[in-house]
């Protein structure tokens, strides 16, 4: 019965990712014209920025302002109006967000290169952390 208090089933957000990956829809196709691009989506990932333990660039402590930053390189699937892969993102406090996105303070490769090093501890972390594992298929 909808809407019954009686009985509450509670999916968690890995759940979901889980059936949304087995049902395939773990990508988002976006067509320009003639030409099709697919770029993966995963709702989890985004989620893990709630649980890091700090910006992977600062070091500020998360209290609620470490947000998933997705690459701006045309390299990791960005494009006008597509933000990339979710894969490619970098766990960073608001305002090192804000500084790697817009900021004018930083030449380009500035914020490439603290987007990448923030990437690549951020995916670390993942790892170190088992929230982010290879599985054989």
């Amino acid at each position: 019965m909808r809407g019954s208090t009686s009985r509450s089933v509670v999916i968690s957000q890995r759940e979901k990712v889980e059936r949304h990956t087995r049902l395939g829809l773990g990508t988002r196709t976006v067509c320009y014209g003639k030409r099709t691009v697919a770029n993966y989506r995963c709702p989890l990932l985004l989620a893990f920025a709630r649980e890091a333990p700090y910006c992977f660039h600062c070091g500020a402590f998360n209290r609620g302002n470490v947000v998933a930053a997705h690459s701006n390189q045309i390299r990791d699937g960005k494009g006008k109006s597509i933000k990339a892969h979710d894969y490619r993102i970098a766990y960073l406090c608001d305002t090192c967000h804000f500084d790697v996105d817009q900021g004018s303070k930083l030449s380009r490769v500035e914020r490439r290169e603290i987007w990448d090093a923030a990437h690549r501890a951020s995916i670390g972390w993942l790892i170190d952390t088992g929230r982010l594992r290879a599985v054989r298929v």
